[in-house]
């Protein structure tokens, strides 16, 4: 698939363009922090009161009492 016609419909909805690959994870990290934090700014803007606490997107984190993936 080429990326040429995927590319008109972002442009005309003031939508952001990531080509990415599942396969090899380029743009993938990219894409999502760049998706978060415009929707974060977007609710900022209309109104909404930042949050304390969240997620830190930087470090990999376990789940108490699971080990591995699964």
């Amino acid at each position: 698939m080429t990326a040429r016609p995927h590319r008109t419909l972002p442009r005309a909805d003031d939508m952001k363009f990531f080509e990415t690959s599942a396969r090899s994870g380029q743009n993938v990290t990219e894409a999502f922090i760049t998706l978060a934090t415009d929707v974060k700014e977007r609710l900022l803007k209309a109104g909404g009161e930042p949050q304390t606490g969240g997620v830190n997107l930087g470090q990999a984190q376990k789940a108490p009492g699971k080990k591995g993936c699964c």
